[in-house]
């Protein structure tokens, strides 16, 4: 009975903590690092998004949930996007009556106009998001949502990154 009570003492002490754990994970990125860590920066119109059961390994089996984000691309500021849209995976979603939220994972709305920083492709033609939510920068009314800047002040700034990064 002793045993029994500490196992669900430490349960609790688990469970209680675990939704503050993830966030102590993310460390801060500056724009310099996503733009070191990026393989390719693009701005873009979110065009759908699409839920889905699956893993980064793409097993069948799998029971996490993903949301795949189709992004009509508008201009490029690092890296080779042939295309005219790309792919990005993000974890989380919603499928039939089940939903997954990750605390830290980029939110993508049908319609949005973003920047977002990525990763190389993966063996399904998707890309993930650099930082996590730290990649991902939504544009409205001529600003960045995140950080107040003017959409072309904050573009000027990541093509000098991008240029003073590709000269060293």
């Amino acid at each position: 009975m002793k045993h029994r009570n500490i196992f669900r003492l430490a349960l609790v002490a688990i469970v209680g903590f675990a939704p503050t754990l993830g966030k102590a994970l993310v460390i801060e990125q500056t724009l310099p690092e996503l733009v070191r860590e990026s393989d390719v920066i693009v701005r873009g119109t979110v065009a759908a998004t699409t839920c889905r059961w699956g893993s980064p390994a793409y097993d069948p089996n799998s029971r996490i949930i993903f949301t795949d984000v189709r992004l009509i691309l508008a201009d490029r500021f690092k890296g080779v996007a042939a295309d005219t849209e790309l792919l990005i995976e993000t974890e989380g979603g919603v499928v039939d009556d089940r939903g997954l939220k990750v605390e830290d994972q980029p939110e993508f709305q049908t319609g949005e106009d973003v920047i977002v920083f990525l990763s190389p492709q993966n063996q399904n033609n998707r890309r993930t998001v650099v930082g996590l939510f730290q990649g991902e920068f939504t544009l409205d009314q001529g600003r960045v949502i995140e950080n107040q800047l003017r959409v072309e002040d904050f573009i000027r700034e990541i093509g000098q990154i991008v240029q003073e990064q590709e000269q060293r």
